[in-house]
Parts: C-alpha cells; structure tokens; sequence
C-alpha cells in the first residue's frame, strides 16, 4: 500500500484520497473526491476495507456524496 498522508485530516492510499475522521472509538475514513475542485479518478478503482493512518488500523466506512461525480473515464469500483 502506497500511502501519502496531507493536511486537514486526509490520506491518499494507491491513489484514492479518503476523508480521516477520528471517533470515539478510534477513527473512520471515507472516500472522496480526489481534489477539491471535483474527481479525476479514472479506470477501475479499488477501496480498501482499513487503511492506516497515523499508525492506526482505519475501518473505511462509506463514500462520500460525488465521490465519483464527473468520472467519466471510471470503469469499476470495488
């Protein structure tokens, strides 16, 4: 795994960027678009069940609203 840590809570892993937030019990992710300006993401996508983020297992638990708005070149997600 292939991991890019940046500001504001947000991580890029194998090139799909999810949203960090830190609960109670520990922290979830979600995927978003891949900038703030709209998704470029393209081909098939693959998500990960946990990722990890500062030292942390991460569950990702959802996608975000417009998480692939605009793909058009996606092909697949799983």
């Amino acid at each position: 795994m292939n991991i890019k840590v940046s500001a504001d809570d947000y991580c890029v892993v194998d090139g799909i960027r999810y949203e960090v937030d830190e609960t109670e019990g520990g922290y979830s992710a979600s995927v978003v678009s891949k900038s703030e300006n709209g998704s470029d993401y393209s081909g098939a996508v693959t998500i990960h069940s946990t990722i990890k983020y500062n030292n942390h297992e991460v569950i990702v638990t959802g996608i975000s609203y417009q998480a692939f708005f605009c793909c058009t070149g996606l092909t697949s997600v799983t």
